[in-house]
């Protein structure tokens, strides 16, 4: 089948040059992931058996990097039909995977063609192109009327003009998502000819992707200001938008900046004498929103235990205090401390305090408070199952249920009660503890 153009030479070597161009620029946006323009005249690049209807003969690309007059030639010459030249090219890693080829043919009766396929899973093929009767594999040009040369060779432009004209159509097909990141990706040319007079010639077949670009997860947005406490306020041992906190009757000693986690400033608090209360760093109150999951953190060094608690204000102005960690001394290391909460109803803003509670010292560092999504289950427990007075019949009923059903009990005993009638044994006590049940 031939296409006429009707242009003037000079519009038909503009047209050439912005085709040679977008061609290109299509290709260098890519990754070539498998390239084969038979310049080695083998097939040493496909995969094993060749069908025995695909040949080597002459032709050629010639806007591709093909150096060489040799292309792949099938035929209908032998039985079985239908045979394949295929190759195996993993696409994990991109996508926007396109297949493109050359190709031209020569006395295909209706029916004759050859189908180019690929597949994701090496089982289901789906077509990319036929190559039929009906499919354009050559065009002539012509000037005022007449023909001056066609693509497949016949013609030539007089002087002063020249042009070189592809003998084989360039074809680039975009291929579904499905081809995207699939080791099972292959792609194959099979033949569908009836007799040795059928020919269909291909070169530069090229399979290319696009990497797959990963972004990274954001970081939670922390709805701390100044979370690390570089930043120091008009008074320059106080850090901005953090204030010095404390009750009770102690001597609390405030020190800002200190050597840190992460950066350059970290802030300490330390009790000289201490009868009663706390004294912590504390950052501004923070809007939160009721029935929301937040998750916090810091970093810490500290000489004696600390305690992690969340100050809620509530819509009538009253506070409510929810201890959420205690954490252990750790004066050599820095050690982080990440607890999860949800926000009840009628709260409007909130305050962490990470605090200390007796003659020590406590350095804080790199705080995160962020909303997130609610977890499908508590991080940690909600209810404890608690019982009173060590009775005998709490081990002899209740103990074994809970210890079938894997839940742990509190149990409150009277040591002096033990071993009456009645009441548990020591052995009794002992095997409780042993099972994971708090005395």
């Amino acid at each position: 089948m031939i296409l006429r153009k009707k242009f003037g030479v000079f519009v038909v070597m503009i047209a050439i040059m912005l085709c040679f161009f977008i061609i290109t620029g299509a290709q260098a946006a890519s990754t070539s992931l498998f390239f084969e323009g038979f310049e080695s005249n083998t097939f040493s690049a496909w995969d094993t058996p060749v069908g025995s209807n695909f040949a080597l003969s002459g032709g050629t690309c010639r806007m591709g990097p093909d150096s060489n007059l040799v292309a792949v030639k099938t035929t209908g010459t032998l039985a079985p039909h239908g045979q394949i030249l295929k190759k195996s090219v993993s696409t994990v890693g991109y996508e926007n995977i396109s297949i493109s080829f050359c190709f031209k043919w020569d006395v295909l009766e209706n029916g004759d063609a050859a189908i180019i396929e690929y597949t994701t899973d090496g089982t289901t093929w789906n077509i990319v192109k036929t190559i039929d009767n009906t499919t354009v594999d050559h065009m002539m040009y012509a000037a005022d009327n007449t023909e001056i040369a066609t693509s497949n060779g016949v013609g030539q432009i007089p002087t002063p003009f020249s042009v070189t004209l592809d003998q084989l159509v360039s074809h680039g097909i975009l291929l579904p998502v499905d081809a995207a990141n699939k080791p099972g990706f292959a792609v194959r040319v099979r033949e569908q000819m009836t007799d040795g007079n059928d020919f269909v010639w291909m070169d530069d077949v090229r399979v290319s992707g696009t990497p797959i670009v990963v972004t990274p997860p954001q970081p939670p947005s922390n709805l701390i200001s100044n979370p690390s406490l570089e930043t120091a306020s008009s008074n320059p041992n106080l850090p901005l938008g953090w204030s010095k906190g404390g009750w009770g009757t102690n001597t609390r000693i405030f020190t800002y900046p200190v050597a840190a986690q992460d950066g350059a400033s970290a802030a300490k608090v330390e009790m000289t004498s201490y009868t009663n209360g706390d004294a912590k760093w504390y950052f501004n109150n923070i809007p939160v929103t009721p029935g929301q999951t937040y998750t916090f953190s810091n970093w810490y060094q500290s000489n004696i235990p600390s305690y992690v608690a969340v100050q809620f204000k509530m819509s009538d102005g009253t506070f409510t205090y929810i201890t959420l960690a205690q954490e252990s001394a750790s004066p050599l290391s820095w050690q982080n401390v990440q607890t999860n909460f949800i926000v009840p109803a009628n709260v409007t803003d909130l305050a962490v305090f990470h605090m200390i509670k007796q003659i020590g010292y406590l350095t804080v560092d790199n705080y995160l408070l962020t909303a997130i999504a609610s977890p499908s289950e508590f991080n940690t427990g909600k209810v404890s199952l608690t019982f009173d007075d060590s009775k005998e019949s709490i081990y002899a009923n209740a103990i074994p249920i809970l210890d079938v059903a894997g839940f742990k009990s509190t149990q409150y005993t009277i040591s002096s009660r033990l071993n009456l009638p009645g009441y548990m044994t020591t052995s009794n006590i002992l095997s409780m503890q042993a099972n994971g049940h708090d005395i």
